[in-house]
Parts: C-alpha cells; sequence; structure tokens
C-alpha cells in the first residue's frame, strides 16, 4: 500500500495557533513604527510647506523680520499667507475639538474658540492650521494638528508646536527662543541656544518632550532627531 505523508489536523491547528499568537505580539509594534514614520513624514513635510509659503511671501512682503507682527492673526494671515498656501476650508477662531497635552492633561484655552486671537485653516493636506498671537508674553504661535479633527488630538503625537518671530523666523518650540510659562513668567529652560539639545528637550521642563510634561517641544526633538521618531519617544 501506498503511505502518504503529512501534517494531522491537530499538528495544522497547533501552527496556525502558533502563528496566531506571534502575529498577535507583533502586530501592535508593527503599527506602531508605521504610525510614528507617517507621523515623521508628514510633519516634515507640513513644515516645509509652511517654510516655503514664508518664502514666496518674502518675495512679495520683504523678509519676515520686517512683517507686522502686531497684526491680529486673520489680518496676518490674509496679508502673508493666503496668496502662498492652499486652504480647503478656514474657520477664524471657531474650534470645537478639545485638546491634550502629552501627559493627558485636558487643554483648557489655546485652541477653542475661547482664544481671542487664533486663525484656524484646514491645508490641501488634510492638516489643520493655527496661528495663535497672545500678547507680548508668548511668541507668536503656529500650531499643526497633522490628522486634522480626528484623534486623539494630543501635543506629541498628532499636534505640534512651531513659533514665528520677527527675530527667529519658523522654528519649533524649544528652539532658540523663550516661550512663556503658564504662570505669565519667562520659562527660559525654552532657550538653549541655535542648536538642539536632546538633554533638554526630552527633560522636565514644563514643555518638555516627555509623557510627565506638556510636550511642546516634541517637534523640536523629532527635527533634531533628522525627522525621526526614535524609540526613545514618548509615543
Amino acid at each position: 500500500m501506498t503511505r502518504f505523508n503529512g501534517f494531522t489536523l491537530a499538528e495544522v491547528l497547533i501552527t496556525l495557533g502558533i502563528i496566531g499568537v506571534v502575529a498577535a505580539m507583533t502586530m501592535p509594534v508593527l503599527i506602531q513604527n508605521y504610525q510614528k514614520k507617517q507621523t515623521a513624514v508628514k510633519l516634515k513635510a507640513t513644515y516645509s510647506l509652511i517654510a516655503q509659503a514664508i518664502q514666496l511671501s518674502e518675495a512679495d512682503n520683504g523678509e519676515s523680520e520686517y512683517w507686522d507682527f502686531s497684526l491680529d492673526s486673520s489680518d496676518f494671515f490674509d496679508k502673508y499667507f493666503n496668496k502662498y498656501l492652499t486652504f480647503i476650508n478656514k474657520q477664524d477662531n471657531k474650534n470645537n475639538v478639545d485638546y491634550y497635552w502629552l501627559n493627558g492633561e485636558k487643554i483648557s484655552s489655546g485652541f477653542k474658540e475661547t482664544v481671542e486671537d487664533t486663525y484656524i485653516g484646514i491645508l490641501n493636506n488634510g492638516t489643520k492650521l493655527f496661528y495663535h498671537v497672545a500678547g507680548d508674553s508668548y511668541t507668536p504661535t503656529i500650531i499643526v494638528d497633522l490628522n486634522g479633527d480626528a484623534k486623539p488630538n494630543k501635543v506629541g503625537r498628532d499636534v505640534f508646536h512651531f513659533s514665528f518671530s520677527p527675530k527667529d523666523g519658523l522654528k519649533p518650540w524649544g528652539y532658540n527662543n523663550v516661550n512663556a510659562a503658564t504662570d505669565g513668567t519667562n520659562d527660559t529652560s525654552g532657550n538653549f541656544g541655535s542648536t538642539l539639545d536632546r538633554d533638554v528637550l526630552k527633560g522636565n521642563g514644563m514643555y518638555a518632550c516627555n509623557k510627565n510634561s506638556r510636550g511642546r517641544w516634541c517637534a523640536a526633538l523629532i527635527m533634531a532627531d533628522g525627522w525621526e521618531i526614535r524609540n526613545d519617544y514618548p509615543w
């Protein structure tokens, strides 16, 4: 008689079970790595888009150092940005989405319609852009939400902060500029020269990029790492 060699049903089921366990263990890591890669790529692309718009605007309006930063957000964008960025939607001072700091604390102001002078628009790549003016104590800030209103709406995950000032131009928060702390005093831990220092960016500052802080310096950390999100990033 001819003998056929093969797997029994029990052996096949055991093998499939092992494959399922391995997949369950590895898939979350693969998905997270993919999300990190996509976040870094889109953040760099959005930063480049804004930087290019500034360069184009400078060709028509002179160097940004001499732009009129006393204008309110809407007038500022109408004058210096609207011609050079493509928006699919604009919502001056209107935003009903809840946002959170990296440490999980809900943001009580800075994104909502209660902010007196915030310009909000949706770029053609789907990124929601905020231009926020908060008086002399804060550097004018450009905030980007890479996936619009979709969750998690958390600083350092899909929301990132840049400053735009006459002195420094477009820079991520934490790079060569002093931003104010929430108690109204200058947060001098944000001023560490013209280089990006990972130890400072990941340190204990109020806005540092770690899970116990607010995360406003996370864009600077990603930039410091060559537009990559490394394994020690507080994802």
